[in-house]
């Protein structure tokens, strides 16, 4: 279908491949480091299938704050994407912005499940709040500009 909207072909972030859902939230360059620097504030090895399908091999309550950080994060590089690509001029932000955005989205999210009576997942969703707190005072000065 088409709504008389122009779009060009190439990747919103990087502009050097095609854009498609897998190069765009796994393979582009510009994502890469942004899912290397969530890995190494979670100290978790996300894989190309868990951001595209949600599909982890963990279990419990640290799967369901996996399935929640990816979420967040996916949301997170999609809004941006159509920031860029729906308004002229809005410039590409470094991922430490973008990592930024997902803390806030975490805290926010850790808020609403404590209210909730599941216990083990406001558990892990405290550790993973606690691991970016701990980024954001200190390790994100190591991450590559």
């Amino acid at each position: 279908m088409d709504w008389g909207l122009e779009r060009p072909a190439n990747c919103t972030f990087c502009n050097r491949h095609l854009e498609t859902n897998v190069h765009l939230f796994a393979d582009c360059s510009y994502t890469n480091i942004f899912w290397a620097a969530i890995g190494r504030i979670t100290g978790w090895v996300i894989q190309e299938h868990e951001i595209l399908q949600l599909e982890f091999r963990d279990v419990g309550s640290e799967k369901e704050a996996k399935i929640i950080l990816v979420s967040l994060a996916n949301h997170t590089l999609w809004k941006q994407r159509n920031e860029i690509k729906h308004n002229p001029g809005t410039r590409l932000p470094n991922q430490f912005t973008l990592i930024r955005k997902i803390w806030s989205k975490v805290k926010g999210r850790l808020t609403f499940e404590r209210r909730r009576p599941t216990a083990n997942l406001t558990t892990e969703l405290g550790l993973l709040q606690d691991k970016f707190n701990y980024f954001f005072s200190n390790a994100w000065r190591e991450l590559p500009p």
